[in-house]
């Protein structure tokens, strides 16, 4: 059985002490996105669902000499309940959407900043070699005027 009491010690207890919040944690997951993408999915069904059904009982009812006033009135309010599921469906749709493209984005964008970061210090260390190679004297560069004769017969 671990320590319930969270300690410093890491003898003492397995887990950590502090919980930090990372990127990671601030990002939802894929499966935490598809889970959005359906329940906001079936919000929009919910209110298309809804205002075709008061449509239809609408039309039953009035068949049936059964409309009157309340009627009316209950189904207007449900249409009106059915038009917002659909709006709030959607709203909540297109900013998942957009987080997520949002995120892939950043993601890019990320990868194309630690290149720039990584070719910008290749040009850094490229310009000290060059200003360190012009510094260097000539005098220290031996000349051979004579080509060296490395066969046997030159033994």
């Amino acid at each position: 059985m671990s320590n319930p009491v969270p300690t410093h010690n890491k003898t003492l207890s397995s887990f950590p002490s502090t919980i930090s919040l990372t990127q990671a944690d601030k990002t939802p997951s894929q499966r935490c996105s598809s889970l959005r993408l359906f329940l906001d999915t079936m919000l929009i069904i919910l209110g298309f669902s809804t205002i075709v059904t008061i449509f239809a009982a609408i039309f039953f009812l009035n068949g049936l000499n059964l409309l009157n006033t309340t009627t009316i009135i209950l189904s207007s309010v449900l249409m009106l309940i059915g038009i917002i599921f659909i709006s709030v469906g959607v709203l909540f749709f297109v900013n998942n959407i957009e987080d997520g493209l949002s995120g892939i984005l950043r993601k890019h964008l990320k990868e194309k900043e630690s290149e720039i970061a990584e070719l910008k210090s290749q040009i850094e260390t490229y310009q000290l070699n060059l200003e360190f190679s012009a510094s260097e004297s000539p005098s220290n560069i031996i000349e051979h005027s004579e080509p060296i004769e490395t066969s046997s017969e030159a033994i």
